[in-house]
């Protein structure tokens, strides 16, 4: 039986709830790691409006040139989470992962799994949809990890059909790497970070 470790990493799409109760768990002593805010400070040198301006850096899988900045993201991804898995394992500490964690190298999914509680936030099928839509409608830096092998001029249509390719690729590598699974309509019922806290460790000891 795993028991609850001093870290928690928590997993899952954009949209989840990782960074709204990595907060909460900030607000009860833990101490946060934004690997989104790290990844742009890294790239941009800021985290002002780092989601517009990773993208406009990172481009996308019809862009020329996407596969190598995609490279370049998840080593530096990479990096920092090393860096992030090898401090103090004395501090209780809550990491908010990026979706793209999952595509990180074994060696690290390993030390993660090894030295965190994994938590997968999932979301409900309506809601990965609507991703999905927005997406199309305003494409946006994220790795494609060889899911896109659409068109070099793709209009809404090809890009939705591929995006929810992806997510659904991406809900089952959650799902393997998890400890713990918690739906969205279980966050909706809890109050704080103690409420978090207390579902995961009666989830784990079950």
């Amino acid at each position: 039986m795993k028991e609850l470790n001093k870290k928690i990493a928590l997993i899952g799409m954009s949209g989840a709830g990782k960074t709204f109760w990595s907060t909460k768990l900030e607000e009860s002593d833990y101490k946060r790691i934004s690997c989104d805010d790290l990844i742009a400070e890294a790239v941009l040198g800021d985290t002002k409006n780092s989601t517009e301006l990773l993208g406009e850096w990172i481009t996308y899988p019809w862009v020329p040139g996407y596969k190598e900045k995609e490279k370049e993201y998840i080593d530096l991804e990479e990096s920092l989470m090393l860096s992030t898995l090898d401090a103090n394992n004395a501090i209780t500490t809550v990491i908010d992962t990026t979706g793209s964690v999952i595509y990180c190298s074994e060696n690290i999914l390993r030390k993660l799994k090894d030295q965190c509680t994994i938590v997968y936030l999932s979301l409900k099928e309506e809601k990965t949809n609507e991703l999905s839509t927005s997406y199309a409608d305003t494409p946006r830096a994220i790795v494609w990890n060889n899911i896109y092998q659409g068109s070099d001029s793709p209009n809404k249509e090809e890009i939705m059909e591929y995006h929810k390719k992806l997510l659904t690729s991406r809900e089952q590598s959650y799902e393997q790497l998890a400890d713990i699974t918690i739906d969205s309509d279980t966050l909706w019922k809890l109050n704080d970070a103690n409420d978090l806290i207390n579902y995961i460790n009666s989830t784990i000891n079950d």
